[in-house]
Order: C-alpha cells, then sequence, then structure tokens
C-alpha cells in the first residue's frame, strides 16, 4: 500500500474521519487488519475523469472478536470509493458505505 500512496495522502473514512499522512495512515491498518483480518474489497466498476477515480463494488471480512474469537460474523456490504491520483499516486481515497450492519455486528459480539 505505501508504494501507491502519496507521501501526503489523505483517508476519509465511512463516518467522516479524516486522516492524514501516508506514515501515519499506514500504522493504523495493523489494527484494522486485526479485526478485520479477511477485509476485501470487490470492483464491479471504474469510472475515471483526469486525475478522479470512482469504483463501485462491494466491501467484505470477517468481524473477529478479538476478546471471543467464537463470537465472530461475516460481512459484505455495497460501497464505492473515491480516489485522486497525482503523480501516479493515491493522493485522496474516500470510502462511501453504510457500516450500520457492521457496527450491529460488533454491538452484537461484544457488547463490553
Amino acid at each position: 500500500m505505501r508504494a501507491l500512496m502519496s507521501e501526503d495522502h489523505e483517508f476519509v473514512d465511512a463516518g467522516d474521519g479524516h486522516y492524514s499522512g501516508r506514515d501515519e495512515i499506514l500504522k493504523g491498518w495493523p489494527d484494522y487488519y486485526d479485526i478485520f483480518p479477511d477485509y476485501a474489497i470487490e470492483v464491479s466498476e471504474i469510472l475515471e475523469h483526469d486525475d478522479r477515480v470512482v469504483v463501485f463494488g462491494h466491501a467484505s471480512a470477517t468481524y473477529r472478536n478479538l476478546k471471543n474469537p467464537a463470537n465472530s460474523n461475516s460481512w459484505r456490504i455495497p460501497a464505492a470509493w473515491k480516489a485522486i491520483v497525482r503523480n501516479n499516486k493515491i493522493a485522496y481515497w474516500q470510502v462511501f458505505c453504510n457500516y450500520s450492519s457492521i457496527h450491529e455486528i460488533m454491538l452484537r459480539n461484544d457488547p463490553g
């Protein structure tokens, strides 16, 4: 991922959280993959215009309850992503999806 991102990369999650700087953003991914070890993006369509790219498809993963691994559940949701490309690097990446079903799974399986 590091090779694809600009140094000043900005990431915007589905909850409108903003994160800046490639190195800072990369520090957070191991924690995300601990919880969703098989996270995947399935691409169904890509639209490009100048330096802008929009990707449509699905995101999926298994929520791994770290406190109680028996309480793990898979999910798959429709999603879209917006990218801005500068100098052949992704400078901006934004996720659009409804994470409510994922939050429900997490709360149901780890209410504390």
